[in-house]
């Protein structure tokens, strides 16, 4: 059994135990200052799209999103991401029982599915872009490294001089994705998109294949759904790794992002969201530098839920996976999680083990 299938079955029965009811009365009474920001990716269908969307960004399919947003409004107060951070910079008491929606990267499919569903609720949400990758509309190096994988027809595959990889089956490839992805994720940013295509070439892809559909949103879809809502905060310029890059570089990037939103939507941009998000992914300068450059505040992918102390820089969040049901969901926001020190990342880890890459 997968780590995500046991902690579904976990969670279920912890359900029809009555043990999430208990835990979320006494989370009312005791921990209704703790704020949960959700973290989505991708709305979609990971059977049919899978194909061309790493399948790790994939947050929920449209229907388990609309139950998802359903529950959520009945059970609990959803607030935007900029009014929980005013009340925070005036001493406000944040309403009981609060909750935050947060999506990275602006994926199309926000648009196409989550926004629908989102805008009929009156539901806010706030979604983290990166300009560069909406003018391009070039799928990310994750996505289009993915992507190869699993159209390729080898049943093996060699990188650099050590690590073989198994490629004869759809399972084999998304585990030789994941594996891949997790390590060259670590590399420097000018090595990455170099060591992605030579991977490519090796995989022998047919160059007829059919274009993929468009990956993010457009400028004219992000000014519809902010006129509508929705909020937009930077993600950098080209979502890059901001502990790979030198100082200046990271700030130009997490400044030009700003600008650029600013200037597209003719409005102030003051949220941002750490790429990859991680303890490795960012720092102190980092921090520092989001603080100048006039933001309020900065979501990292650190689990957990939000105390009144918690640095506005250093925001947690909980990541939704579509291979969680819907127990998991209401166990994450609830806060049972919160006291198993990362057992949500080490849930979904499932088979991502490997020795260290290497590429000639």
């Amino acid at each position: 059994m997968k780590r995500h299938d046991l902690l579904n079955v976990v969670s279920t029965i912890l359900y029809f135990a009555g043990f999430l009811s208990l835990f979320e009365a006494y989370s009312r009474i005791k921990q209704q200052t703790k704020v949960p920001i959700l973290l989505y990716h991708s709305i979609s269908s990971p059977n049919t799209e899978i194909s061309f969307l790493h399948h790790k960004v994939i947050s929920a399919a449209p229907e388990i999103f609309e139950r998802q947003i359903n529950y959520l409004r009945k059970k609990y107060n959803i607030i935007s991401l900029e009014h929980y951070v005013s009340m925070r910079a005036s001493d406000q008491i944040i309403p009981k029982k609060s909750v935050i929606l947060t999506f990275d990267d602006g994926y199309y499919d926000n648009f196409k599915y989550a926004y629908p569903i989102l805008k009929a609720t009156h539901t806010p949400a706030t979604i983290f872009i990166s300009p560069g990758l909406i003018d391009s509309q070039k799928s990310f190096w994750s996505n289009e490294l993915a992507s190869g994988i699993l159209r390729s027809k080898l049943s093996s595959i060699t990188v650099g001089k050590l690590r073989k990889y198994d490629l004869s089956t759809r399972q084999a490839k998304l585990r030789a994705a994941d594996q891949l992805i997790d390590q060259i994720k670590g590399f420097k940013n000018e090595q990455i998109q170099q060591t992605v295509d030579r991977i490519l070439e090796q995989l022998h892809l047919e160059s007829n294949i059919p274009s993929s559909p468009q990956p993010y949103l457009s400028w004219e879809q992000i000014r519809t759904m902010a006129q509508n809502g929705i909020s937009f905060g930077a993600h950098t310029l080209s979502h890059v790794n901001l502990c790979k890059v030198s100082s200046s570089t990271a700030r130009k990037e997490i400044e030009a992002s700003k600008q650029r939103i600013e200037t597209e939507l003719n409005i102030p941009v003051k949220s941002f969201a750490y790429p990859f998000g991680g303890m490795d992914c960012f720092n102190d300068h980092h921090t520092n530098v989001a603080r100048d450059v006039g933001f309020s505040c900065a979501c990292t992918t650190l689990f957990g839920r939000n105390t009144p102390s918690q640095d506005l820089f250093r925001l947690r969040r909980i990541p939704i996976f579509y291979y969680h049901n819907m127990n998991v969901f209401k166990a994450k926001v609830i806060g049972i999680f919160d006291y198993f020190d990362g057992i949500d990342r080490w849930a979904k880890k499932s088979m991502t083990a490997g020795r260290q890459l290497k590429v000639s």
